[in-house]
């Protein structure tokens, strides 16, 4: 189903020892089109946009989520940072041992930067932590290399934008913005609202009022998710260590540091799980997603209590 259909195809590992194991492509009304690839094809790789525009909406709090995931899951070795917003450097100061910045620029000699987001993608999966207000910059590189060309398509596994939202207008019109210059069927697309940014009334049912969303999200299938919050206090410490939030339930003293801290990174396996269910090439859940959310939208509802199953 789109955006997740055969033009978007997931790549499954697939065991080169046993061809019985290659599975045929399945139609578009699958949720996840399979691509078989030859036996000395070398693996493909993704790329994960963590974008947004607007600044403070959390880019970096959710990429310092999934890049804890993917280290949960053993996969360490399988991912590299890019971190495109090294003024500030939360995300590389934690995550660092694999990590690139590079700067998104008008700059003559300087606008070939982010080039090793796909040069890194040929060993990797990629991460990248956008800053925000690159939004020129950044159409003008992907323009430049390609991004949505079928030979880029054919050289990575997966290209994925998580467009993170604090769900604001400013911040929605961006995300709509978005849509009409990177069409979802072609650059796949997720919405993360960030409950932690802005509402205080615990909800972003709003937003179903905004016609112009809506219509957008159920027309493209757009799956929807609400990331999770973080006592301000555990992130501050998180912060000022520099520790990955596993490191933080590891090391602090304090019990109610640990206990928040241990809590939260339950959450966020529960979270990404959904995305990332067997491998990190594949954000194959998006799918599940989109299905388990389709009845509300034909109601004109924001449903994003799929969530709510590992809460």
């Amino acid at each position: 189903m789109a955006p997740y259909n055969d033009k978007t195809a997931v790549n499954k590992k697939k065991d080169t020892n046993d061809a019985s194991q290659a599975k045929p492509e399945n139609n578009q009304d699958s949720k996840a089109a399979i691509t078989v690839e030859p036996e000395n094809s070398m693996a493909k790789h993704s790329i994960y946009f963590v974008g947004g525009e607007k600044g403070g909406v959390g880019k970096s709090f959710f990429t310092r989520c999934m890049l804890d995931y993917f280290i949960a899951r053993g996969w360490n070795d399988e991912f590299a940072l890019i971190e495109a917003d090294p003024t500030i450097n939360d995300v590389s100061s934690v995550y660092d041992e694999d990590c690139e910045k590079v700067i998104f620029s008008d700059k003559r000699f300087g606008n070939d930067e982010p080039n090793a987001i796909v040069d890194k993608a040929i060993d990797k999966t990629v991460v990248v932590n956008m800053p925000s207000n690159v939004s020129r910059q950044f159409h003008e590189w992907s323009k430049k290399i390609g991004l949505l060309s079928p030979e880029l398509k054919a050289y990575c596994g997966n290209i994925t934008y998580f467009f993170i939202s604090d769900g604001c207008y400013q911040s929605i019109q961006q995300f709509l913005s978005h849509i009409n210059r990177y069409p979802p069927e072609e650059l796949p697309l997720c919405l993360i609202l960030n409950i932690g940014r802005l509402t205080s009334g615990g909800s972003f049912i709003y937003l179903e009022e905004y016609e112009d969303l809506m219509k957008a999200i159920k027309l493209h299938k757009i799956p929807v998710l609400q990331m999770l919050a973080l006592d301000t206090s555990v992130q501050f410490e998180s912060d000022r260590r520099k520790l990955t939030y596993r490191q933080l339930c590891e090391q602090v003293d304090k019990y109610s540091y640990k206990q928040n801290a241990n809590s939260f990174v339950k959450l966020i396996d529960g979270f990404f799980n959904q995305i990332f269910p067997n491998n990190i090439r594949s954000p194959e859940g998006l799918s599940n997603i989109v299905e388990a959310q389709e009845k509300y939208r034909k109601k004109k509802k924001l449903s994003i209590l799929y969530q709510e199953k590992f809460n």
